[in-house]
């Protein structure tokens, strides 16, 4: 089910309970006991979404049962984390309504309201019970007719689907020839033309009404259209269309486009089958939208069109396909549905959809288009090598040509052209351009081409277009590169690289670039328009605006370097739109040749993202500290089900989910699961040898950046007030004593302390020692005068508290002490004079006195001030850091480990502070 789910006995006895497959057999740990007031958390990708499961539920024991029931239930998607109680499992409602819910969001692209007429009766926003059935099982939705039929007896059942008649027997009994015991009226949901509405008080179904609207692909039809989804909104196209027989007569199929997300790469995959009617469960044939070449209008009418297929399809696929829409509405949106696919455009649809349209009227297109002319290259063959004069500008309809760097036979593959983009474009702007780079066909390719004769002839008539052209090629272009942060500063040779990969699209009013969970191999740069960012509930449909963006915009970069990488929201054009887009495979083949540091790219991001997640125990470092403190991430990239650190393990990182998501389990029981934005292994940076207390594992494509508790360090090198007070916040009374002396309000405190037990000579003689190491180490011991001013110092502090019988005297070994005074009785002291003093003193205080500092009042204060980030048993409902909301037998188990780990630490934190 892709979750997780923990249930609490909140009965007085125990409860048992499993769950069957449709086997028979017992799903693998889903046998389970709680006793009362206990909670079980459970992962659930055992559970097959959509697959259908008995649970079996008892209160009490095998000699008394007390309660005993059971529940058949279709196993629904889990996005987070469920929590159930055993009397809310036996109540049935909740975990029923969560199927429900589920249920109806599957079937919603394949219900059709309409207004039945049948046997002179109107039966309004009424729909087939048959159809539906239909669009499950060939969706794949449903494995089969009886699964599809049973899915809505479901949502019949709970009221999403309302049975309305059974059309036939109407008839019958409208004419006085129904007879019950030969036809007997049954409402149960079955696989026959039913009649059917939406239950539209019910609570699934009122929020969702809204987004029925009118069919384009039917007359008359309304369906439910899917705004953040594509696979649910390719799900819904379908529709009659009539298909001209070999013979020249025409007849009548069904049209839909059947569409699944590729396992691996979560691309989508389409293909469009044609069926004998809109209740067949097999299809006639199939149009293979890959090799569709181009689709053209045939009549004036604009009714008819042909799909023309690529030689490519093979032999045995048609070269073209004559279809007929019902009306010239209908026709036209089919066109626009096969037009993406194409592959060949025509020159006015080329031109539309290359950045030439940024600058060009309409009528200068149809004028443009006109003087194109289509030229064939055979792989391999050179089409423009570097250093010629320009004497032709290219359209690349169909095919792949390759950009290469340097002078032949020395040049470089960089990257592919595809189709839509053009090359040669410097000679719209200048008659006398020389190419930079060479080109090549990759493969067979075919381009449109114009001369450069042909394009001065095109000028003389449109003599505004060239100026317009240069504004577009250089100026505006190169204001969009400079905008983006990880481009600028790039040499003239690089720049005029990433101009070359660059490739413009188009979008009209209400388009959608992409939708919210597509795979993303892009990054946008807005020339011109508004686009709209949004997501949306899943549940009630509802949008949610994040934001709009205008010209100058830059979004997706992170695609370039995490392709397929799930986009987080959906962008929809608010107006006619151009875009400039760079895909990942350019983008990687133009860092290597230039040299990109990807790094940098990575950081940007990074320090982007602790501002975003407003990390609390990040309060110590100013926002002006967090490039630099980005310098020490690592990007770490794991697919599903890796295990990032196991429970017992010593731990050395702490982690930010910057995408993804991970399962937290203590004991092999899974716990909490962690999303984007959250931390954990945070308590590694600051406590040494602190071994792990949970195992870590990805529950699906996991970007996560890492930082080492070395690099964190190494960031407050120079700043080890601010460590002090970042350890803190996450250790609390785990913290070493380090991070006590070295925090202000910490030593002010502890000194409170250690004077009301009478011990403040120790922590005393560690911060003027501090002091006079920092001052000795500015000095010039080789100039004499330097060297008695540290001299004199020296022997101040040994005087003070060193010398035997000293009022002061703190406690440090007979050897330590005899060292320091031969130094300093020597005339040979230094800045590191007292440095092993120091560290053997705090070592002391750390053994004899920081144990009970922790529970004082000074060190409650204290925790107060930092704002203490602890695992604490007063801590209930939540634990405060990276693992979020937990049950309090989590924190107990947590506790617990945490405490044995502390204490070893205790006992082993015997070596000097770090040095500031």
């Amino acid at each position: 089910m892709g979750g997780q789910i923990s249930i609490k006995n909140d009965e007085s006895q125990l409860f048992a309970g499993d769950i069957i497959n449709v086997q028979g057999d017992i799903v693998e740990q889903w046998n389970v006991k709680i006793n009362p007031g206990e909670t079980l958390s459970l992962d659930d990708k055992s559970l097959v979404v959509g697959d259908q499961y008995r649970i079996r539920m008892m209160l009490g024991n095998d000699q008394l049962m007390a309660k005993e029931d059971d529940l058949i239930l279709f196993a629904f998607k889990n996005h987070g984390s469920l929590s159930f109680t055993v009397s809310e499992l036996f109540a049935k409602d909740k975990i029923s309504s969560l199927e429900v819910e589920y249920l109806f969001e599957q079937i919603l692209p394949g219900i059709r309201i309409e207004d039945t007429v049948f046997h002179g009766k109107k039966y309004a926003q009424s729909f087939f019970a048959k159809e539906l059935v239909t669009y499950l099982v060939v969706h794949e939705v449903a494995s089969s007719v009886e699964d599809a039929v049973e899915k809505c007896r479901v949502l019949a059942e709970a009221g999403v689907l309302v049975f309305l008649c059974d059309p036939m027997i109407q008839m019958l009994i409208d004419c006085d020839m129904y007879d019950p015991r030969r036809n007997p009226v049954s409402e149960e949901f079955q696989n026959k033309s039913l009649l059917y509405r939406l239950g539209e008080t019910h609570a699934a179904v009122k929020d969702r009404v809204k987004n029925f609207a009118v069919d384009e692909f039917g007359s008359k039809v309304r369906r439910f259209k899917s705004k953040h989804n594509r696979l649910m909104a390719y799900r819904g196209l379908e529709g009659w269309l009539e298909k001209r027989k070999r013979l020249g007569f025409w007849q009548k199929r069904y049209f839909r486009v059947l569409a699944h997300n590729h396992p691996e790469t979560g691309k989508l995959i389409t293909q469009l089958a044609y069926f004998e009617t809109n209740t067949s469960l097999e299809p006639k044939g199939f149009i293979d939208l890959r090799f569709v070449q181009h689709v053209d209008l045939l009549d004036k009418k604009k009714r008819t069109f042909a799909v023309r297929m690529l030689k490519a399809a093979g032999p045995n696929v048609k070269s073209v396909y004559t279809l007929r829409g019902v009306t010239p509405e209908v026709a036209s949106h089919w066109l626009s549905f096969f037009r993406p696919f194409s592959h060949v455009l025509s020159p006015v649809d080329t031109i539309q959809r290359s950045a030439l349209v940024c600058t060009l009227k309409d009528a200068q297109i149809r004028s443009l288009a006109k003087l194109l002319k289509p030229k064939v290259f055979k792989k391999g063959k050179w089409i423009i090598r570097r250093g010629e004069k320009l004497d032709h500008f290219y359209l690349l309809e169909i095919g792949a040509v390759g950009i290469y760097t340097g002078s032949i036979p020395q040049e470089k593959f960089y990257w592919n052209l595809l189709p839509v983009s053009f090359f040669g474009e410097s000679m719209l702007t200048d008659a006398k351009a020389v190419a930079m780079n060479n080109f090549r066909a990759e493969e067979d390719c075919q381009c449109l081409k114009i001369s450069l004769k042909d394009w001065e002839n095109y000028i003389k008539d449109h003599p505004t277009v060239r100026a317009q052209l240069r504004v577009l090629f250089e100026s505006t272009v190169n204001r969009s590169i400079e905008s983006v942060s990880f481009l600028k500063g790039l040499k003239p040779a690089a720049f005029a690289l990433i101009k070359a990969g660059l490739h413009f699209e188009v979008l009209e009013e209400g388009e959608e670039l992409f939708f919210e969970g597509d795979p993303g191999d892009k990054f946008y740069i807005v020339q011109s328009g508004t686009l709209r960012i949004v997501r949306h509930n899943p549940r009630t449909e509802e949008e949610i605006l994040l934001t709009e963006v205008t010209k100058g915009a830059v979004f997706g970069e992170i695609s370039l370097m995490l392709p397929n990488i799930p986009r987080t929201a959906t962008i929809m054009a608010k107006s006619r739109s151009i875009l400039i887009s760079l895909d990942e495979r350019t983008f990687k083949a133009f860092v290597k040749v230039a040299g990109l540091d990807m790094d940098s790219v990575m950081r940007e991001r990074i320090v982007g993202t602790f501002h975003q997640y407003n990390i609390p125990f990040f309060d110590a470092i100013r926002q002006s500290s967090f490039r630099q403190l980005a310098l020490s991430c690592r990007v770490q990239c794991f697919e599903a089900d890796e295990i990032i650190f196991r429970e017992g393990e010593q731990g050395t990182q702490f982690y930010i989910i910057y995408l993804g998501e991970v399962s937290v389990s203590v004991g092999g029981k899974p716990l909490i699961r962690l999303g984007q934005g959250k931390y954990f292994g945070e308590v590694a940076i600051v406590i040494d040898d602190m071994s792990r207390t949970a195992t870590v594992r990805t529950t699906k494509r996991t970007v996560l950046l890492a930082m080492s508790r070395k690099d964190f360090r190494g960031f407050f090198a120079d700043r080890p007030e601010a460590l002090a007070d970042v350890e803190l916040k996450i250790a609390g009374r785990k913290c070493q004593i380090r991070s006590i002396i070295y925090h202000p309000k910490g030593i002010e405190l502890f000194t409170q302390y250690l004077k009301s037990q009478y011990a403040e000579e120790s922590i005393e003689f560690w911060h003027e020692a501090r002091a006079y190491r920092k001052w000795a180490k500015a000095l010039d011991l080789s100039d004499e005068r330097d060297q008695k001013k540290v001299n004199e110092k020296a022997a101040q502090l040994m005087e003070r508290f060193i010398r035997p019988g000293c009022d002061r005297q703190v406690n440090i070994s007979a050897s330590m002490a005899k060292r320091v005074m031969k130094e300093v009785e020597g005339s040979n002291a230094s800045a590191s004079t007292f440095v092993e003093s120091e560290g053997e003193v705090i070592s002391l205080i750390s053994k004899d006195k920081l144990g009970p500092f922790k529970f004082s009042p000074e060190f409650k204060e204290l925790m107060k001030i930092v704002g203490g980030y602890q695992i604490d048993a007063s801590v209930r409902k939540k634990l405060r850091g990276g693992s979020g909301e937990l049950k309090q037998e989590t924190v107990d188990v947590i506790n617990k480990r945490a405490a044995a780990a502390a204490a070893a630490a205790s006992k082993g934190d015997s070596k000097s502070p770090t040095k500031p």
